[in-house]
């Protein structure tokens, strides 16, 4: 082996590459997840499946689907690189999968198009945005199809650059700690605006935010009747600029008879209720589940067994997370326990205790993969402020008067905010508190897995002029 090459070893692939073509370590937790959720996907249906790799660079995706997910009849591994081409044709022939994977060498939207309703499983994994060949994908995935896609741009989607953000996803960014799930819901936007162009829907399996990307797994449905739904399940976002308060707008309501849609009434202020500070709109977004319930709890059942721990080498991380995922509510964006606490000038209050305030009143709250000090609930805003002012409060070395030489501030109106709750909050530990994934201490949040962690650097290699 020449000092051009390299050999890697992951799963139970072996690959000889050229240091020239792209490969990143950090990705594996990616292929490992991919892998859990194809085979699971593959379990639901009675028949052989045919995927399409339209990015794939080294091979090294396809050739871990044909030797670990069972029941996989072809695999189409695309690359438009003809380096890339002649890597993936050697490895695999090294890996002796020749009868499962056929190698192309070709443009992914055309390789897609040329093929339309043809693969029951449809991978991209592109440096950047997936969105040049979402149209294409969902032409091409057969009814009820999978498609997994990875986006790397977070700084579009992270609410950088709402403009590009704009015309990248057909949504704006707003820069809120929650903008990892915002991310994913822009992405969702854009997978559903697309399909509903070819009478089509999505259903999410699953979306992770995960380290540099974001990753969202879900079935593509025909289904004219079902694409009138999709602007109910569209919504802009309106963010407070004081106190972090959002609100959700729906684009469109359905009436109980199913027959008939109009517009949402409007229910955005201007000014935020608690705090009086102007609120700044993002979106629209995918405001309807993310996950689904069912396919979340199986995939965590599968992970649970003893054979997926010597199957995976991230298997930790990714028991961590699905747990977490399985234990999220399916309720929109979500809000930061310290980013809150600070607003009101009060250290943190503890998980287990703003939990236990909650659950006591009858609502329901969890963590959220996306975000370590990150909530969901279904909780309103005004029984969230009047706990922490009630923590606040307690606190023997809080003192409200440290608002008064301020004119105006978020903490200070909130502080004086006149609140319609007459009991005082009940912090009495819950039982329900604890969610099992923290009592069972599982890798619930990553830390950066390696020194100068990140996407890697984007190939520079440009093609000749006759290729």
């Amino acid at each position: 082996m020449t000092s051009e090459m390299q050999e890697i070893i992951e799963g139970q692939a072996k690959m000889t590459l050229e240091k020239s073509v792209f490969y990143n370590p950090v990705q594996e937790f990616n292929r490992d997840i991919s892998i859990a959720c194809i085979t699971q996907y593959q379990k639901t249906l009675n028949k052989d499946i045919h995927i399409f790799e339209g990015l794939s660079a080294t091979g090294l995706r396809s050739i871990r689907y044909a030797k670990e997910i069972p029941n996989v009849s072809k695999i189409t591994t695309n690359d438009l690189d003809k380096d890339a081409f002649k890597t993936i044709q050697e490895n695999v022939v090294k890996n002796n999968v020749q009868d499962i994977i056929t190698p192309s060498l070709n443009d992914a939207n055309v390789a897609m198009l040329q093929n339309k309703n043809m693969f029951d499983v449809i991978d991209l994994d592109p440096y950047g945005s997936v969105i040049p060949f979402v149209d294409a994908a969902i032409q091409s995935i057969k009814n009820g199809g999978l498609l997994c896609v990875t986006c790397t741009d977070m700084t579009v989607l992270g609410g950088s650059y709402l403009e590009t953000s704009y015309a990248k996803y057909g949504g704006t960014t707003l820069k809120g700690k929650f903008c990892h799930e915002m991310a994913l819901r822009l992405v969702l936007h854009a997978l559903e605006s697309s399909a509903t162009r070819y009478k089509r829907v999505i259903v999410p399996l699953m979306s992770c935010s995960i380290d540099f990307y974001v990753r969202v797994f879900v079935i593509v449905k025909e289904s004219p009747k079902d694409t009138k739904l999709s602007c109910t399940k569209t919504s802009m976002v309106g963010l407070c600029s004081g106190c972090h308060y959002y609100r959700l707008q729906p684009l469109g309501v359905v009436n109980e008879n199913r027959t008939k849609f109009s517009n949402s009434r409007c229910v955005l202020p201007s000014k935020c209720t608690f705090c009086d500070f102007p609120l700044h709109i993002g979106g629209p977004i995918y405001s309807a589940d993310i996950h689904n319930q069912e396919f979340v709890v199986n995939l965590l059942d599968a992970l649970k067994d003893e054979s997926s721990a010597q199957r995976f080498k991230t298997h930790k991380r990714m028991l961590g997370m699905v747990s977490v995922i399985s234990e999220e509510l399916n309720q929109p964006l979500y809000y930061d326990l310290s980013q809150l606490s600070s607003t009101i000038k009060v250290s943190t209050i503890p998980v287990m205790l703003f939990n236990s305030a909650l659950l006591n009143e009858g609502y329901k709250v969890s963590s959220t993969h996306c975000s370590k000090t990150g909530f969901k609930t279904d909780a309103p805003m005004d029984l969230i402020w009047y706990v922490l002012k009630s923590w606040a409060l307690k606190q023997p070395n809080y003192d409200i008067k440290k608002f008064e030489e301020q004119k105006s501030s978020p903490g200070k109106n909130i502080m004086n905010f006149n609140f319609i709750y007459d009991s005082e909050v009940n912090f009495e530990k819950h039982e329900l508190a604890n969610p099992s994934s923290r009592i069972k201490g599982l890798t619930r949040y990553q830390m950066n897995p390696t020194k100068n962690w990140g996407p890697g650097a984007k190939p520079t290699k440009k093609l000749k002029k006759d290729e």
